[in-house]
Protein backbone atom coordinates (compact mmCIF):
# COMPACT_ATOMS: atom_id res chain seq x y z
CA UNK A 1 0.00 0.00 0.00
CA UNK A 2 1.27 3.47 -0.88
CA UNK A 3 1.17 6.06 1.90
CA UNK A 4 0.36 9.74 1.49
CA UNK A 5 1.01 12.56 3.96
CA UNK A 6 -0.01 16.21 3.75
CA UNK A 7 1.14 18.80 6.25
CA UNK A 8 0.18 22.44 6.36
CA UNK A 9 1.13 24.51 9.36
CA UNK A 10 0.47 21.95 12.08
CA UNK A 11 1.99 22.74 15.50
CA UNK A 12 3.91 25.72 14.15
CA UNK A 13 3.18 28.07 17.06
CA UNK A 14 2.11 27.63 20.65
CA UNK A 15 -1.64 28.06 20.07
CA UNK A 16 -4.00 25.25 19.03
CA UNK A 17 -1.39 22.50 19.28
CA UNK A 18 -2.43 18.99 18.22
CA UNK A 19 -0.94 16.10 20.21
CA UNK A 20 0.74 13.66 17.83
CA UNK A 21 -1.04 10.76 19.53
CA UNK A 22 -4.38 12.37 18.54
CA UNK A 23 -3.22 12.89 14.98
CA UNK A 24 -2.02 9.27 14.78
CA UNK A 25 -5.44 8.03 16.03
CA UNK A 26 -7.23 10.13 13.39
CA UNK A 27 -5.05 8.70 10.61
CA UNK A 28 -5.54 5.15 11.91
CA UNK A 29 -9.28 5.84 12.16
CA UNK A 30 -9.22 6.51 8.42
CA UNK A 31 -8.16 2.90 7.91
CA UNK A 32 -4.38 3.28 7.74
CA UNK A 33 -2.17 0.81 9.54
CA UNK A 34 1.35 1.10 10.91
CA UNK A 35 1.22 4.91 11.10
CA UNK A 36 4.83 5.92 11.59
CA UNK A 37 4.67 9.68 11.14
CA UNK A 38 6.36 11.41 14.04
CA UNK A 39 6.11 15.11 13.33
CA UNK A 40 7.37 16.44 16.63
CA UNK A 41 10.72 14.64 16.25
CA UNK A 42 11.14 15.93 12.72
CA UNK A 43 10.67 12.60 10.95
CA UNK A 44 8.09 11.96 8.27
CA UNK A 45 8.18 8.35 7.04
CA UNK A 46 6.12 7.24 4.03
CA UNK A 47 8.65 4.67 2.91
CA UNK A 48 7.81 1.34 1.36
CA UNK A 49 10.02 -1.13 3.22
CA UNK A 50 8.35 -4.40 2.21
CA UNK A 51 9.30 -6.26 -0.96
CA UNK A 52 7.52 -4.82 -4.01
CA UNK A 53 6.43 -1.58 -2.31
CA UNK A 54 6.93 1.97 -3.52
CA UNK A 55 7.70 5.05 -1.48
CA UNK A 56 4.76 7.34 -0.76
CA UNK A 57 4.01 10.99 -1.40
CA UNK A 58 4.83 13.91 0.87
CA UNK A 59 3.49 17.36 -0.08
CA UNK A 60 4.46 20.34 2.06
CA UNK A 61 2.32 23.33 1.16
CA UNK A 62 1.91 26.88 2.47
CA UNK A 63 2.95 30.49 1.96
CA UNK A 64 6.18 29.84 3.83
CA UNK A 65 7.51 26.27 3.92
CA UNK A 66 10.56 25.10 5.84
CA UNK A 67 12.24 21.76 6.50
CA UNK A 68 14.57 22.53 9.39
CA UNK A 69 16.48 21.08 12.32
CA UNK A 70 17.23 17.38 12.07
CA UNK A 71 14.20 16.83 9.82
CA UNK A 72 14.05 13.58 7.86
CA UNK A 73 11.59 12.89 5.05
CA UNK A 74 11.77 9.24 4.01
CA UNK A 75 9.88 8.38 0.81
CA UNK A 76 12.21 5.58 -0.21
CA UNK A 77 10.83 2.34 -1.55
CA UNK A 78 11.99 -1.16 -2.35
CA UNK A 79 10.49 -1.28 -5.87
CA UNK A 80 10.51 2.49 -6.51
CA UNK A 81 11.27 5.72 -4.67
CA UNK A 82 8.41 8.04 -3.80
CA UNK A 83 7.61 11.71 -4.41
CA UNK A 84 8.43 14.68 -2.18
CA UNK A 85 6.95 18.05 -3.15
CA UNK A 86 8.10 21.03 -1.07
CA UNK A 87 6.81 24.54 -1.75
CA UNK A 88 5.29 23.93 -5.18
CA UNK A 89 4.46 21.37 -7.83
CA UNK A 90 5.50 23.00 -11.10
CA UNK A 91 5.68 19.67 -12.97
CA UNK A 92 2.38 18.35 -11.60
CA UNK A 93 3.95 15.25 -10.02
CA UNK A 94 1.40 15.28 -7.16
CA UNK A 95 -1.66 16.43 -9.08
CA UNK A 96 -3.16 12.94 -9.03
CA UNK A 97 -3.60 13.42 -5.29
CA UNK A 98 -3.43 17.12 -4.37
CA UNK A 99 -2.94 20.62 -5.79
CA UNK A 100 0.20 22.16 -4.33
CA UNK A 101 0.40 25.91 -4.79
CA UNK A 102 3.67 27.78 -5.13
CA UNK A 103 5.06 29.10 -1.84
CA UNK A 104 6.41 32.61 -1.32
CA UNK A 105 9.34 31.25 0.65
CA UNK A 106 10.88 27.77 0.84
CA UNK A 107 13.79 26.88 3.13
CA UNK A 108 15.61 23.56 3.47
CA UNK A 109 17.90 23.66 6.49
CA UNK A 110 21.47 22.40 6.91
CA UNK A 111 20.68 19.15 8.74
CA UNK A 112 17.65 18.16 6.65
CA UNK A 113 17.67 14.78 4.91
CA UNK A 114 15.32 13.60 2.16
CA UNK A 115 15.39 9.99 0.92
CA UNK A 116 13.70 8.96 -2.35
CA UNK A 117 16.02 6.06 -3.11
CA UNK A 118 15.19 2.50 -4.06
CA UNK A 119 16.96 -0.79 -3.38
CA UNK A 120 15.47 -2.72 -6.34
CA UNK A 121 14.01 -0.17 -8.80
CA UNK A 122 14.19 3.46 -9.86
CA UNK A 123 14.66 6.35 -7.47
CA UNK A 124 11.88 8.85 -6.88
CA UNK A 125 11.38 12.58 -7.36
CA UNK A 126 11.83 15.70 -5.20
CA UNK A 127 10.71 19.19 -6.16
CA UNK A 128 11.69 22.18 -4.07
CA UNK A 129 10.05 25.37 -5.36
CA UNK A 130 9.19 28.96 -4.50
CA UNK A 131 7.91 32.09 -6.21
CA UNK A 132 10.20 34.17 -4.01
CA UNK A 133 12.99 33.10 -1.70
CA UNK A 134 14.36 29.59 -2.22
CA UNK A 135 17.08 28.73 0.26
CA UNK A 136 18.79 25.32 0.28
CA UNK A 137 21.62 24.74 2.74
CA UNK A 138 24.81 23.34 1.19
CA UNK A 139 24.81 20.46 3.67
CA UNK A 140 21.25 19.31 2.86
CA UNK A 141 21.25 15.62 1.90
CA UNK A 142 18.91 14.27 -0.77
CA UNK A 143 19.41 10.53 -1.38
CA UNK A 144 18.36 9.62 -4.93
CA UNK A 145 20.24 6.31 -4.98
CA UNK A 146 18.80 3.43 -6.98
CA UNK A 147 20.99 0.36 -6.67
CA UNK A 148 19.34 -1.59 -9.52
CA UNK A 149 17.59 1.16 -11.52
CA UNK A 150 17.82 4.80 -12.56
CA UNK A 151 18.71 7.34 -9.90
CA UNK A 152 15.94 9.65 -8.74
CA UNK A 153 15.88 13.37 -9.46
CA UNK A 154 15.73 16.64 -7.53
CA UNK A 155 14.21 19.68 -9.23
CA UNK A 156 14.89 23.15 -7.78
CA UNK A 157 12.61 25.93 -9.05
CA UNK A 158 12.73 29.60 -8.14
CA UNK A 159 9.94 30.83 -10.31
CA UNK A 160 10.10 34.62 -10.04
CA UNK A 161 6.97 36.16 -11.53
CA UNK A 162 5.00 32.89 -11.61
CA UNK A 163 1.41 33.17 -10.57
CA UNK A 164 0.43 31.26 -7.48
CA UNK A 165 -2.20 28.63 -8.09
CA UNK A 166 -5.26 28.78 -5.89
CA UNK A 167 -5.21 26.24 -3.07
CA UNK A 168 -7.97 23.77 -2.55
CA UNK A 169 -9.75 24.30 0.77
CA UNK A 170 -8.96 21.69 3.44
CA UNK A 171 -11.15 18.60 3.25
CA UNK A 172 -13.72 17.68 5.83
Amino acid sequence: MQAVAFLRGINVGTAKRVPMSDLRRVVEGLGHEDVRTVLNSGKLDVSGKAKGTKGGLVALNGNRVAVTGDAVIDASGVSEGGRVIIGGDQLGKAKDVVTVSLSDQTVIGPKARIDIGSSEGNGGFVETSSSGMLEIAKSTVVDVTAKLGKAGSWLLVRCHGCRRRRRNPPAG
